[in-house]
């Protein structure tokens, strides 16, 4: 008698792990079909943006660049060649240049800036950092140093885009909220390469 209960109780568990196996198979089967679905979604692309050109000099050499529609010529700083942007949304776009033979060289210019970036006491850096990385456009190559400041608390972006063309040293700023860059990647991009002597 108590072999037969061990031989039932022994079915009944086999049976048991047999159920929870097929569960299992079946749960699997799902993860894997919903593994499979999100997979094929893809993220969504990002609103092209109307650019239009403008041109402008940099110590009497002519240059185009195409800059957002909506973006309006302002008064440039000093030292600025260009000026331009969307008060309301707080977007800026600035180039300024210097001659080649007021530095050693292209890593000269380029270390001039960090350092003045990082001493600069009306910017308020987050983190206390600045970031770089190399930077290639269709027709120059340089390098890209970005920060993150704060302004009446509010984040803005900072990037500049430091180029080496025939004739100068050239610096393309573009000040924006950090959203500005996350949804207009390829449109940031296509400005850069659109910035040419002519």
């Amino acid at each position: 008698m108590k072999k037969w209960m061990l031989v039932t109780s022994l079915m009944l568990l086999l049976s048991g792990c047999g159920s929870t196996n097929k569960e299992v198979d079946v749960k699997k089967e799902e993860t894997k079909e919903t593994l499979s679905t999100v997979e094929t979604i893809k993220p969504p692309k990002q609103k092209k943006v109307s650019l239009r050109e403008v041109d402008f000099q940099i110590m009497e050499t002519p240059y185009k660049m195409d800059v957002l529609e909506n973006w309006v010529a302002e008064k440039p700083e000093e030292h600025m060649e260009l000026g331009m942007g969307d008060e309301n949304k707080g977007e800026y776009i600035g180039v300024y240049a210097t001659e080649k033979i007021d530095f050693e060289s292209f890593d000269a210019f380029k270390q001039s800036f960090i350092e003045q970036m990082m001493v600069d006491g009306n910017l308020q850096l987050v983190g206390d950092k600045v970031e770089k990385q190399p930077c290639q456009t269709v027709h120059y190559s340089g390098e890209e140093v970005w920060a993150v400041t704060k302004d009446n608390g509010i984040l803005i972006e900072i990037h500049h885009y430091l180029l080496e063309t025939e004739t100068a040293y050239v610096g393309i700023d573009i000040i924006a909220v950090p959203s500005f860059f996350e949804k207009n990647t390829e449109t940031v991009v296509d400005i850069l390469n659109s910035f040419v002597a002519i």
